[in-house]
């Protein structure tokens, strides 16, 4: 039996940002024993474990949170984010990325 699939959607990965982004870092370098890992981050260079898939987002790259938030919306709407979400068994949002939420429910 293969691993489960984790989707980790986040603005900012490490080195950008501070504790949080370093501990996002830190638990998957620990999860990725257990799940094949894919980032989707608006971070261009994150700091990379090997083993775990990083997707550059652009639309994650605002900072501004009612940006953020509508970019996300879109972004879970398209069908490439859909394809892995579908995939993923497990979706964690570590910072401001809520509205891809109600996307991953629909999937169970």
């Amino acid at each position: 039996m293969g691993h489960k699939q984790l989707l980790v959607v986040t603005e900012r990965y490490w080195p950008e940002g501070s504790g949080g982004e370093l501990a996002t870092h830190l638990i998957l370098e620990i999860l990725r024993k257990e799940f094949d890992i894919v980032v989707l981050t608006g971070t261009q260079n994150p700091t990379k474990l090997r083993g775990v898939q990083y997707l550059y987002e652009p639309l994650l790259a605002k900072r501004e949170k009612v940006l953020l938030w509508l970019n996300t919306s879109r972004l879970a709407g398209s069908q490439r984010v859909q394809k892995i979400l579908s995939k993923s068994d497990v979706v964690y949002i570590p910072r401001f990325s809520f509205p891809a939420i109600p996307i991953a429910k629909r999937f169970g």
